[in-house]
């Protein structure tokens, strides 16, 4: 298809969200590959799921939740760093989908790429509940990476 105007598109900024699944690095590595070809950085994001009050402050959780997601940055930055990718990361608590999306607005990034299903319990049809979420409310580009 050959369209009437000439598009060009500027990715300087992209967002990653994390959770150590296979999809979610998957989005990373697609997210290398368009950062080196647009000369952009990405940003690895990771949202430490709101626990129900009494359970807080339990230092078992809160502990291993933050250690994991420092281990999974880890790993990421080694990752973009072996490609020469800038890479900075992120982690917040929150509601993960909502969170994802106020973040890459807040931020101005210019796409989000995504893995098509993380490693949370609900499983959907076709897409995982935190991709479809942001699928829809995002301003910013998603791209789904399966």
């Amino acid at each position: 298809m050959i369209l009437p105007y000439s598009m060009t598109i500027n990715v300087k900024k992209i967002l990653v969200p994390l959770d150590a699944s296979e999809n979610s690095l998957r989005g990373l590595d697609y997210a290398v590959d368009l950062a080196q070809k647009y000369n952009a950085e990405i940003t690895g994001f990771n949202v430490l799921p709101n626990m129900l009050e009494m359970f807080r402050d339990s230092p078992p959780y809160t502990e291993k939740a933050q250690k994991d997601a420092e281990n999974m940055m880890t790993e990421a930055r080694k990752r973009t760093t072996e490609k020469n990718v800038k890479f900075q990361d992120k982690i917040v608590r929150g509601s993960t989908g909502k969170e994802l999306v106020k973040f890459a607005e807040e931020n101005n990034f210019d796409l989000i790429t995504i893995g098509s299903r993380g490693i949370g319990s609900a499983k959907e049809a076709f897409l995982g509940s935190v991709s479809n979420y942001v699928s829809h409310k995002s301003n910013v580009p998603v791209l789904i990476v399966k």
